[in-house]
């Protein structure tokens, strides 16, 4: 699936590698992991193709400055927008909290993302993992 982030791996070959996300269906439940992307269009897009997703794997970390990381990276408020217009039943965050890539404080994301679902923001379910927690996906959560 389309994402939107940028790529350098060599001094002449800014962008010319792909980034991607990916859907994952099952009888029992379709999994939307959105990898390394900016909020944009596609999911909308993706939303059009898949209307019912259950999981979404979303990043939420390396938004500040927002002037440098807009362009890769999704805020929460922005990781809830995408969601929201995915229609995802349930939320579960990642990108935040274990590299201290950007300047925002590295507890920060997630307490932004919970404000967020205590004030209704965000329409789906929130569900954030410990660090090696298993989330077992289909019909029971």
């Amino acid at each position: 699936m389309p994402s939107h982030h940028w790529c350098r791996r060599g001094l002449a070959d800014g962008n010319k590698m792909l980034w991607g996300s990916f859907i994952i269906q099952s009888d029992s439940a379709t999994i939307y992991f959105a990898g390394d992307t900016k909020l944009d269009s596609h999911f909308t897009e993706i939303s059009k193709f898949f209307p019912k997703i259950d999981y979404a794997l979303m990043p939420i970390g390396a938004y500040k400055p927002p002037y440098i990381m807009q362009q890769a990276h999704m805020s929460p408020q922005e990781a809830v927008e995408a969601a929201n217009n995915l229609k995802t039943k349930t939320f579960v965050p990642m990108h935040y909290a274990t590299y201290d890539l950007s300047d925002e404080p590295i507890g920060e994301p997630l307490r932004f993302l919970k404000k967020l679902k205590e004030d209704g923001a965000l329409k789906s379910e929130l569900k954030v993992l410990k660090i090696g927690e298993e989330l077992l996906l289909g019909n029971k959560h």
